[in-house]
C-alpha cells in the first residue's frame, strides 16, 4: 500500500482551501453588497445577458446566487404559443432563501404593460412587484410545428423556436437605477421608442452565437428609477438559422420572375385567390426555411447581406 508524502496532503489541502474560496467569493458576488448596488446589480444583468444557453438553470444559478428547479407549466398557451400546433413552457423556480422573490406562476411577457389596459396581445409583468424584494420570472417557451406554409412569404419564420426569459421586476426596490446610470455603463446602449402595444426601452445587444442571440432591455423609467429589466435568448437570432434565412431569402427572389412569367397579369397584392397561388408556388419552389437550416454548416461565419421579409414583388411587371 502507497503512503501518501507530506508534501500530497500539504498540495491537497491547498488546493481544497482555493476551491472553497473560489466558491466563496463566487457566492459573495452573485448575492447584493452592502454598498454599490447599482454597479453590482448592472454587472450581474450585463453577465446574464453575456452567457450563452440560458436553459442551463445552473449557469443562471451560479450569477444569481441561487439553485433553481424546473417544472413544466400547463397553462393555455400565449398569443405568440397558439400560433405553434404544440408548446412547452418551462418554469424554474428558486431553492431556500434568495435576495429575491419569485414572480407568480404562469406565462409573463415584458414591454408592453400599461397600467391603464391597452396592453397590446399579452398582458405584460405588473412593474410594481410584490414583497419588499425585487421579484425574478425565469421561463423557457418552445413552440413546435409553426405554420411556415401561411407565412411562407415571410422567410424569417422557423418551424420550431425557443425563448428564454430572465424578467427583474421592481428593480427600484433593492437599488435606484438611472436612465443616466443605464446609458453609462452600456455605452451606444440602443433605444426604441413605445408603441401602442410595446413601452419605450433601451436594448443591449451581445455578440450573436451559431446558434442563439441575447438582448438586454430596459423599460423606460416612467420616474426617477427603472423598475424591470429582461434578458431573453432567442434561437432565431443565431447565426446559422441567420444565413438560412438570407438563402431563403434568395431562392425567393429567384423564384418570384418565374411566378411573374408563368402568370403575367398577375397581382397578389390585390387578388387573394391569386395571393394563394402565390404561396402555393414558392413553397413548391423553394420549401420552408428549416430545410436551409438543416444543410446550413456549423461555420460560425456572419450573415451576409440584408434581412428583407418581404421578398417577393407583391405584383408583376
Amino acid at each position: 500500500m502507497k503512503r501518501i508524502s507530506l508534501f500530497s496532503l500539504m498540495l491537497l489541502a491547498l488546493c481544497s482551501l482555493l476551491l472553497h474560496s473560489v466558491h466563496a467569493e463566487s457566492k459573495a458576488n452573485a448575492t447584493p453588497p452592502d454598498k454599490g448596488r447599482q454597479a453590482w446589480f448592472l454587472d450581474m444583468l450585463k453577465t446574464l445577458a453575456d452567457t450563452e444557453d440560458l436553459t442551463d438553470p445552473a449557469k443562471v444559478g451560479a450569477i444569481l446566487g441561487v439553485t433553481f428547479n424546473k417544472s413544466v407549466v400547463t397553462t393555455g398557451p400565449s398569443h405568440m404559443e397558439s400560433f405553434a400546433k404544440s408548446f412547452e413552457r418551462d418554469e424554474y423556480t428558486s431553492e431556500g432563501k434568495t435576495w429575491f422573490e419569485a414572480g407568480e406562476p404562469g406565462y409573463a411577457s415584458t414591454g408592453n404593460w400599461k397600467p391603464n389596459g391597452g396592453n397590446g396581445f399579452v398582458a405584460g409583468v405588473d412593474p410594481h412587484a410584490k414583497g419588499t424584494k425585487v421579484n425574478v420570472k425565469y421561463f423557457e417557451s418552445k413552440r413546435f410545428g409553426l405554420p411556415d406554409d401561411d407565412l411562407i412569404l415571410y422567410a424569417h419564420v422557423a418551424k420550431n423556436d425557443t425563448q428564454t426569459t430572465v424578467i427583474f421586476y421592481g428593480i427600484d426596490k433593492l437599488t435606484c437605477i438611472t436612465l443616466q446610470d443605464i446609458q453609462s455603463f452600456f455605452p451606444g446602449i440602443h433605444h426604441m421608442g413605445g408603441t401602442d402595444a410595446s413601452s419605450e426601452r433601451y436594448f443591449y445587444y451581445p455578440p450573436v452565437r451559431e446558434e442563439a442571440g441575447n438582448v438586454l432591455s430596459f423599460e423606460a423609467p416612467a420616474g426617477k428609477c427603472v423598475t424591470e429589466a429582461t434578458v431573453h435568448e432567442f434561437s432565431g437570432f443565431g447565426k446559422r438559422i441567420k444565413r438560412a434565412q438570407r438563402k431563403l431569402d434568395q431562392c425567393l427572389r429567384d423564384a418570384g420572375p418565374a411566378f411573374c412569367k408563368k402568370y403575367p397579369d398577375a397581382r397578389p397584392q390585390s387578388d387573394f385567390p391569386t395571393f394563394q397561388k402565390l404561396k402555393v408556388f414558392l413553397h413548391d419552389a423553394c420549401g420552408g426555411l428549416d430545410a436551409f437550416y438543416q444543410k446550413e454548416p456549423l461555420t460560425g461565419e456572419e450573415p451576409k447581406g440584408d434581412e428583407d421579409f418581404m421578398v417577393v414583388h407583391p405584383s408583376c411587371p
